[in-house]
């Protein structure tokens, strides 16, 4: 599927609002930059319509068009064959809504995983460029004229909420148990890492669905994550919970929360783990992140094999969530296990939220493959906890 940027070879020649990004910063704004500043200003630029191409392309596939020397891409299909849905590279197709689903793509953890400060530098130079092709008026009287109005964006601080509440799924409909079952036991067509391949997967996938962290970082989760003493790894705190916590700190919000989250293991997950490291002698995954080829070909095929080719691991995180939140009562006790609520440095605030952790994760709703039934190349310890 090519890329949904499209144009003439003259690139906007005929019709200036077909231009893309790049072709409107080169003729409009780049002329101006010719400061002693000049090399880095444009760098900057550069680096955030690269992040717009990157974004328009994760939405659309690989483009098929061909580039030339002023950033124009050309050979792709036509405006009608364009589904409306997609974002397009054409500064007079784009709208709030495909600026807002940009801006939540930057701070993602799928997307390009950017801080709220950084996020915030690319869509100013984007802005800049949007705004110089716009109508020439008070406060902006450099405007080109080509656009009627400048698209805007709604507050990046607003739409980190988005991404951090999982809300921006892209249509997809929710994930039932039934279908993560399906997935559970599609694993076992997975040939790849070596050592219990389809464990692997589905320790990976239990993870993702009972303890919500994001998708690479519930990747990168090794054997050291993972406590079986009985006692709370929390300073000060003398509670004990039998079947183990997951303590792990998570990547995007490290800056801001550099505090561990540490939650207690519903008993299906302590099996799962328990039995891949015996397995694997005291390893966990035999990968090292979630973003290589072979892990994203591994997993296509394992929904595929389920008839869920559509499924996104990102997806598992907000039925993580709802889980949390039915075994607690308490709609806020998600938020915990996903690490949404505050943390500081001397676990004070998880502290308040330990008890009811310890007393929800056995009561935590699991789909039936988790806990029994056939789990292919798993020992018997899936079957201890009941």
């Amino acid at each position: 599927m090519a890329l949904r940027i499209y144009g003439t070879p003259a690139d906007g020649a005929d019709d200036p609002k077909r231009q893309t990004l790049r072709a409107a910063y080169a003729r409009h704004l780049a002329p101006s930059q010719v400061d002693r500043r000049a090399n880095k200003t444009t760098q900057g630029y550069r680096t955030a319509l690269g992040h717009w191409e990157a974004f328009v392309a994760s939405q659309g596939g690989e483009s098929t068009g061909q580039t030339d020397a002023r950033g124009s891409i050309t050979n792709t299909p036509a405006p009608e064959s364009v589904p409306f849905c997609r974002p397009v590279d054409q500064i007079g197709a784009i709208t709030d809504d495909m600026l807002n689903a940009w801006g939540v793509w930057l701070m993602a953890s799928d997307g390009a995983q950017l801080s709220l400060g950084t996020a915030a530098k690319q869509w100013r130079h984007i802005r800049a460029i949007l705004r110089r092709v716009g109508p020439r008026e008070s406060g902006n009287p450099r405007g080109a004229g080509i656009l009627d109005a400048v698209p805007a964006m709604d507050p990046l601080a607003e739409l980190a909420v988005i991404d951090e509440l999982d809300v921006l799924t892209d249509g997809a409909e929710d994930i039932t148990d039934d279908q993560i079952d399906a997935i559970y036991d599609a694993c076992d067509v997975a040939t790849w890492p070596a050592g219990s391949p389809a464990l692997q997967w589905k320790t990976y996938l239990v993870i993702l669905s009972v303890m919500g962290p994001r998708v690479n970082d519930a990747a990168t989760l090794t054997a050291a994550n993972f406590s079986f003493d009985p006692t709370s790894p929390i300073r000060r705190s003398v509670r004990t919970y039998p079947h183990g916590w997951l303590i792990y700190l998570p990547t995007k919000t490290k800056s801001k929360k550099p505090a561990r989250l540490i939650v207690p293991l519903p008993p299906c997950v302590a099996a799962h783990v328990s039995a891949l490291e015996s397995r694997r002698r005291g390893e966990l995954f035999g990968w090292n992140d979630a973003r290589g080829h072979a892990f994203a070909r591994q997993w296509q095929r394992i929904v595929s094999t389920a008839g869920l080719p559509h499924v996104e691991r990102r997806h598992f995180r907000s039925t993580a969530n709802i889980r949390w939140d039915r075994a607690g009562g308490d709609r806020q006790l998600g938020r915990w296990v996903l690490g949404h609520a505050s943390r500081d440095v001397n676990d004070q605030h998880y502290m308040r939220a330990e008890p009811d952790l310890i007393e929800a994760a056995p009561l935590v709703e699991v789909p039936s493959r988790f806990n029994g039934g056939n789990p292919g190349d798993a020992p018997s310890q899936l079957f201890l906890f009941s």
